[in-house]
Order: structure tokens, then C-alpha cells, then sequence
């Protein structure tokens, strides 16, 4: 642990959510092996295995966590690009996708539901039990031997990863393995992104993932009374606009990175 940081804390934070996540995905909810209903509520106790890891591989390692000035203005214009980017890629431009550019029937008034839902995802544990983590511990770790664009994309791979063992319940997730991973890896240049920019806030990571999580309920209401005419599945759209926006992301990056020390 104390030589290699990084793999002690992925290890964690892996052993720690399958195992907290085992009477869910044994149960009848998923492969059945267990005689009990699983409940989504048991992804929970799993959703703080990141910070759990976290907080060990610092107290073993002596690694004490990082104190950096806090801006509210340069984290709130941060958080602001993060929004931006969410709606940009996760509603407006599947919306438009969907409907083939006819928003006539699309209901705006559904931003208004984003405070309160993004509040709801932020007290569901993932961006506050992960954050801390993948982020606040692993990122900076990876950055400054992979550089910036390397340790997103392998930091969004790790990530994607984690959740394998929930794919064994059909309950949790609609969307196929490979629309996940892409929606995972393309969100996690976004998040990555602002997270730097913001000097590192763990806070503004925290939003922007409870964004993130919040934004499918959003995107429903938006579209409640629009005409869909795409052919394709909505998982999958939603998938490509990740990726290309985080495509968009990784060129603009790639312009002023410098070689990892």
C-alpha cells in the first residue's frame, strides 16, 4: 500500500463495493443465488467504498489530504462549465437527435426541476461516497504520472468497471454494458475537466456528478410531450453525444498538455 498507492485504492474500492453490493446482485433481483428480494437501496453502502479506500490508503501511506484555497467565484464558473457541458450533451443535443431537430413539443420549463433533483442525487451517496475518491484521492495521483488525457480515459475505464457486478441485476440500469461505458468515460472528461479548472475542488466534483445523475429525470420531463422519430435507442444516443462531446474536450486538452512528469 504504501509503495503503490494507486493500485491499493482501486483494489479497495473494488473488494469493498462487490462485496457490500453482494446480497444485491445474489439475490433474486439478480443471479438468485440468495432466497431475498434485493432492493436498489442496497447500492448504497457500496457508493462510499471510494472514500472508504480513500481515507485508509491516506492514513496507512501518512499521506495527509490536501488543503487548497477555496474560490467560490472560480468553482462556481467551473461548476457553470460542467452544467453547461451536461445540458449541451446529456439533453439538448440527444433532444435534438431524438426528435430529428423538431423541439416544438419539448417542455423547458423542466430545467426548473434541476435544483431539486440535483439535491436528491447529491443525498443518494454516489457523488459523495465516489467523489472523495476517484477524484479527490486518484486523479491528481494519475495525472502526474499518465498526464491529463491518459488519466481520464483510464481513470473513466476504472470507473466503468466498478459498477460491472450491478449489470447482473436488470433493474438497475437500462442501457447495455458498452452504452455505459461510453457514457461513463465520455462524462468523466467532462467531470475531470472542471475539477482542474475549479483548482481541485472535491465540492465541484460532487455537483457535477449529482448533475449528472440528476439530468435523465430532466431530460424525460423534456421531452415528455415531444415526438420522437429516432430509430435509435435512446441509451444509445445519449452515449454517442457523451462521447462526442468528450471528444471535443480531449482535442481542445490535447492542445496544451504538457508531457507528464
Amino acid at each position: 500500500m504504501v509503495r503503490h498507492p494507486l493500485v491499493a485504492f482501486f483494489l479497495l474500492a473494488y473488494l469493498l463495493a462487490w462485496i457490500a453490493w453482494a446480497p444485491l446482485y445474489l439475490s433474486r433481483a439478480g443471479l438468485g443465488w440468495l432466497p431475498i428480494r434485493g432492493s436498489l437501496w442496497y447500492t448504497l453502502p457500496g457508493s462510499y467504498a471510494p472514500l472508504v479506500s480513500a481515507v485508509i490508503v491516506r492514513g496507512v501511506t501518512g499521506r495527509a489530504w490536501p488543503v487548497r484555497g477555496f474560490c467560490p467565484l472560480v468553482s462556481l464558473a467551473a461548476y457553470g462549465l460542467g452544467l453547461l457541458l451536461i445540458v449541451l450533451a446529456f439533453i439538448i443535443g440527444p433532444s435534438l437527435w431524438m426528435t430529428q431537430g423538431r423541439l416544438g413539443g419539448a417542455n423547458w420549463l423542466a430545467f426548473a426541476g434541476y435544483p431539486l433533483a440535483i439535491a436528491r442525487a447529491a443525498l443518494m451517496a454516489g457523488p459523495i461516497g465516489e467523489e472523495p475518491g476517484w477524484r479527490g484521492f486518484a486523479l491528481p495521483l494519475m495525472e502526474a504520472r499518465l498526464g491529463r488525457l491518459r488519466a481520464w480515459l483510464l481513470l473513466g475505464t476504472l470507473w466503468f468497471g466498478w459498477h460491472l457486478p450491478l449489470f447482473l441485476v436488470p433493474t438497475w440500469n437500462g442501457a447495455p454494458m458498452w452504452t455505459y461505458a461510453v457514457l461513463v468515460i465520455g462524462f468523466g472528461f467532462i467531470i475531470n475537466l472542471c475539477f482542474d479548472l475549479s483548482g481541485r475542488s472535491v465540492l465541484v466534483a460532487i455537483a457535477i456528478h449529482a448533475t449528472f445523475n440528476a439530468s435523465s429525470a430532466i431530460l424525460g420531463r423534456f421531452l415528455a410531450n415531444a415526438e420522437v422519430t429516432s430509430s435509435l435507442e435512446p441509451t444509445t444516443i445519449l452515449a454517442l453525444c457523451m462521447l462526442i462531446c468528450g471528444g471535443v474536450i480531449a482535442v481542445a486538452v490535447a492542445r496544451h498538455e504538457p508531457s507528464p512528469s
